[in-house]
């Protein structure tokens, strides 16, 4: 019997992720559950990248955290 197919609960929507620490898992949540994700990294504010042991010069919590969604870097000291 072939799997059921269905839409997931979030397709659709899309979601501006600022989180940062243990909040990311949740944005992985939304991910895993069809929303379209955006991170949304501030440099010099969200420091994501330093936590955790490294491999090829990633976090790994933050890889797993962050898996299938797209980013985006803003530098608050920049004028628009």
């Amino acid at each position: 019997m072939p799997a059921p197919t269905y839409d997931p609960p979030l397709s659709g929507l899309r979601i501006l992720d600022a989180s940062s620490g243990p909040m990311t898992a949740v944005g992985r949540l939304f991910a895993d559950l069809g929303a379209e994700v955006t991170v949304l990294r501030l440099d010099g504010v969200t420091g994501d990248e330093a936590v955790g042991p490294h491999i090829d010069s990633v976090a790994v919590g933050t890889a797993i955290d962050r898996h299938g969604m797209a980013a985006v870097e803003l530098d608050p000291s920049t004028p628009a």
